[in-house]
């Protein structure tokens, strides 16, 4: 039994073989095959690194999906995977007397390695587009010596050898980086190793594709790509640099990865700004790109998608016999699935006059009166207002363990809910529940108590995660005084349909912008933005923004977008009363130990 089998959640250490066997397609992950320049945002977790490897040659050519296979029969797309490395941005962050030094070694670092990269990507065109294993050797032959005179100005006649040579020569030139890092002058001999990746930004890679497409007649329909992964860790200056090739380049476009406040300027080399539509789009991934998507039509995206991760996942392991299933293992949810049992239709109106607004009592009462059973006492006051009685009641009626391990936050249904579409943490949430059980070679149901307790100690982890970063602190404080604000409001006043759970930017105060965008990039505020123009712009000092899933279930919220309050209207109530101290339950104190 393969107790790890949910562990694991990061793209950047699965090889391109076990990516292939558990990527999931998506609706945002096909707007990127086209000759358009994308920017990706995403928050940690939401699978940036996943699509950016997944379009790579190597990659799309292991993946057993009609669309991906159509692609590779009709050579429609060809992509290179380049991670940014963090330890060699931090050797050159280190040459800080000399910007110039640093950008011209930037520069040869990233076509040294968008060059590695790219072989991998001529072994699988070369795998995939010979007639013959004959004609496969003489290609890669034919290959091998152009590149190696190309780029070092000798002749190797296999890929292997080709590889072995590039990563000799990274290591020599990262003694020079070492060198002026320290302080140390650079000999002619040290600026001459590898002298031919001295120039301009990814011209290396561009001619290696010409030879590439002459060896293997490409026609000039196929889209060229290089997909660089992890740009929140460049700098300004080095941003400048990829810009520049997002405004002049037109023989390769460019899929790049960073967190959805890391694209740090707009500025080129060339006097130009780049123009966000024109040079490139920004495609953001967080809910799955449903954010512009009704709360139904999100909801349903998101839990096709959290069952399909879970059923790949454990095919591709030693469960794979097993017959689990997401929906066995935590069934209904009390919340939504079974709330008419919880709240019968002859109970419904005795709760809504109970914890309703007369407004909302008095319409509730008009169309229950004129038809129970009627469409309009349902979609209007029924579906909507039954989940938030639910929970109303369940709080107001808990206390002790059934606060710390609530069950009104269990089932499918709500356990998806509150990860988001996040891969990262539905596969964390997944590891909670499989490791939970007393047996790992046969599986029960988990009560829904158990599931509640697991599912708040998730909530809770997620914002002591935020601690840790730059600023996190304040951004921690700010997200439990929100989230705090928004319990006092449903459990403590009377409510209609909808509830505010979402909050808009309409204050000056920048030390709080601060804190909404360390929380966005770390996915635990979503942005209210819309797809609908085709480009994906994150609100600056403006904006909506809601609470993540992840964090709802330990302020006692569905996990649901909700209406909209201005922050400023939050802050004031908050700073004039005592809300800060309804979130302090002893027994929060010791959940920790308690899963």
């Amino acid at each position: 039994m393969n107790r790890n089998v949910f562990e694991s959640s990061n793209a950047r250490d699965m090889t391109s073989k076990q990516l292939a066997s558990e990527f999931i397609w998506t609706n945002t992950f096909e707007r990127l095959f086209s000759k358009r320049n994308h920017i990706i945002l995403g928050a940690r977790g939401t699978g940036k690194t996943a699509f950016a490897k997944m379009l790579a040659f190597d990659s799309l050519s292991q993946y057993k999906d009609d669309r991906a296979q159509k692609l590779i029969k009709k050579r429609s797309f060809v992509a290179t995977f380049v991670s940014f490395k963090p330890e060699f941005l931090a050797k050159l962050n280190s040459i800080k007397d000399d910007n110039q030094k640093s950008n011209f070694f930037f520069v040869w670092g990233v076509n040294l390695s968008s060059c590695s990269r790219f072989l991998e990507i001529v072994k699988h065109c070369i795998k995939s587009y010979s007639k013959s294993n004959v004609d496969a050797v003489i290609h890669e032959r034919n290959i091998s010596l152009k590149l190696s005179n190309l780029w070092l100005e000798t002749e190797l006649e296999s890929l292997d050898r080709l590889s072995e040579a590039l990563t000799s020569l990274e290591f020599e030139k990262n003694f020079c980086f070492n060198k002026a890092s320290l302080g140390f002058e650079l000999t002619n001999d040290d600026l001459n190793i590898g002298k031919k990746f001295h120039t301009d930004l990814f011209s290396p890679i561009k001619m290696g594709i010409d030879i590439l497409k002459k060896e293997l007649e490409f026609s000039d329909d196929t889209t060229w790509a290089v997909c660089l992964d992890e740009a929140e860790v460049l700098t300004e200056e080095q941003w400048v640099l990829i810009n520049t090739q997002l405004r002049t380049y037109t023989e390769i476009v460019f899929k790049i990865t960073t967190m959805p406040y890391k694209h740090k300027t707009l500025k080129t080399n060339v006097d130009e700004y780049l123009n966000p539509k024109h040079d490139f789009d920004y495609l953001y991934l967080d809910r799955l790109g449903t954010i512009d998507k009704s709360q139904r039509d999100a909801d349903k995206i998101i839990l096709d998608f959290a069952e399909k991760l879970f059923n790949k996942k454990v095919s591709n392991s030693k469960l794979s016999g097993s017959g689990i299933t997401l929906k066995f293992l935590l069934g209904s949810s009390d919340l939504t699935d079974n709330a008419s049992e919880i709240i019968p239709k002859d109970k419904i109106m005795d709760f809504i006059r109970r914890y309703c607004n007369p407004s909302t009592i008095e319409r509730a009462d008009r169309l229950y009166k004129r038809n129970p059973n009627g469409k309009s006492f349902s979609d209007e006051i029924e579906r909507k207002v039954r989940p938030l009685l639910v929970i109303k009641d369940y709080f107001e009626s808990t206390t002790g363990q059934a606060y710390a391990a609530p069950k009104v936050f269990s089932g499918f249904d709500v356990a998806i809910k509150c990860c988001d579409g996040n891969p990262r943490k539905l596969i964390n949430l997944f590891n909670r529940f499989i490791t939970s059980q007393n047996s790992m070679t046969s599986f029960l149901p988990i009560e829904k108590g158990k599931q509640g307790r697991i599912i708040k100690n998730f909530s809770i982890s997620e914002i002591d995660s935020i601690r840790a970063e730059e600023n996190g602190l304040a951004a921690a404080t700010f997200l439990t005084q929100i989230g705090n604000y928004f319990k006092w409001a449903l459990h403590n006043e009377k409510i209609g349909t909808e509830i505010n759970m979402s909050f808009e930017f309409d204050i000056s105060d920048r030390t709080i912008w601060e804190s909404i965008r360390i929380a966005v990039d770390l996915g635990l505020l979503i942005p209210h933005i819309t797809t609908a123009d085709g480009d994906d712009n994150m609100p600056v000092m403006s904006g909506r923004f809601h609470l993540s899933g992840s964090i709802s279930p330990q302020f006692f919220l569905p996990p649901r977008r909700g209406g909209v309050l201005k922050l400023s209207t939050i802050l004031k109530r908050v700073s004039n009363s005592s809300i800060r101290a309804i979130d302090l339950k002893p027994i929060d104190q010791m959940e920790m130990f308690n899963e």
